[in-house]
């Protein structure tokens, strides 16, 4: 009989990030590249910044809102502002 080993679950809060699998992480960045020098009318030269611009794009979508520099009030918080 095959073991599965069963994976913790994301944490949740500060310092949390969205796991992306690397071969949808390529995937994304790609498309979103290739969206970027479409702006720009495929001028040539410019497929790095394009790539890397792409890259910083996803990292940040994927990084928590606190770790952006946004403070998201929840709970008594929230409720302590009203």
């Amino acid at each position: 009989m095959q073991e599965t080993r069963k994976t913790k679950p994301a944490k949740r809060g500060a310092g949390a990030t969205t796991q992306i699998e690397p071969v949808v992480r390529e995937e994304w960045v790609r498309v979103a590249a290739y969206y970027r020098a479409e702006r720009r009318g495929f001028q040539p030269g410019h497929d790095l910044e394009d790539w890397f611009a792409a890259e910083a794009g996803l990292t940040l979508a994927a990084t928590s809102p606190t770790q952006r520099g946004r403070s998201r009030k929840t709970g008594t918080e929230a409720r302590a502002d009203r």
